[in-house]
């Protein structure tokens, strides 16, 4: 029995998951990388990939979230990382299946698909669906502004992945894709306070689970406020 295969078979029997100590049971990293999550997605299981040349671009324009982007940051502090970011771009298809990751069995079963960067074209969203297909027994979150890849892929898409539509501009929700099962937009805290805007992302992954696992308790639409603005918004708002 392949490692997969023992993972999903445990997995289908909640009653031995809950009881398996904890990194007792595989936790390959496989044909990706998979990051050591820190911060409000601490614990949290994800994949990054390097910036696209349409996040350089968009970071030109007055306004738009990616002005204000992380992986600029984080990508600046930890340089040794920008090899493993592309690795991941670089798979291939094949990689997933002979090389595939797996879960210990008393992780979280959702994981979460471009912490860093973006889907560049197609082809990173088909590595995604096809890591999915391995990974039936987890929960795939995708977050992505680059949603007309993802509608290209449309007829390849399975059950157990999912998608947060990152919106484009600060204080401005995008249209919302067909493709898409959420959407997440910032807010300044003036705009959100002056609009009743409802912000109703806590910054707390691993406990909030809003945009992660079953989609029967995953609202919409995410708002969170602008990273640095909570005082403010509390202010405003008298509380």
């Amino acid at each position: 029995m392949s490692t997969v295969d023992l993972v999903l078979e445990l997995a289908q029997r909640k009653n031995i998951v809950n009881i398996i100590p904890k990194g007792k049971l595989f936790k390959s990293h496989g044909c990706m990388h998979w990051s050591k999550m820190t911060g409000k997605m601490f614990g949290k299981r994800a994949i990054g990939r390097p910036m696209t040349s349409r996040c350089l671009d968009n970071q030109e324009i007055d306004g738009c979230i990616c002005q204000k982007c992380y992986a600029t940051t984080i990508n600046k502090v930890y340089p040794n990382m920008a090899a493993a970011l592309q690795r991941n771009r670089d798979v291939n298809p094949d990689d997933v299946y002979t090389n595939p990751p797996a879960f210990a069995c008393n992780d979280d079963m959702t994981w979460r698909s471009n912490w860093n960067g973006d889907y560049q074209d197609e082809h990173d969203v088909l590595i995604d669906m096809e890591l999915c297909y391995v990974l039936n027994y987890a929960v795939c979150t995708a977050w992505t502004k680059n949603i007309a890849a993802v509608e290209a892929m449309e007829d390849y898409r399975p059950s157990n992945y999912t998608v947060m539509q990152s919106s484009f501009m600060i204080n401005e929700q995008d249209d919302m894709s067909d493709q898409a099962d959420q959407i997440f937009t910032i807010y300044t805290a003036e705009y959100a306070a002056e609009n009743d805007i409802e912000i109703n992302c806590i910054g707390a992954c691993r406990l909030c689970k809003r945009c992660y696992g079953d989609l029967s308790h995953r609202p919409k639409v995410v708002n969170e406020l602008l990273k640095g603005s909570e005082a403010k918004y509390f202010e405003l708002m008298g509380l």
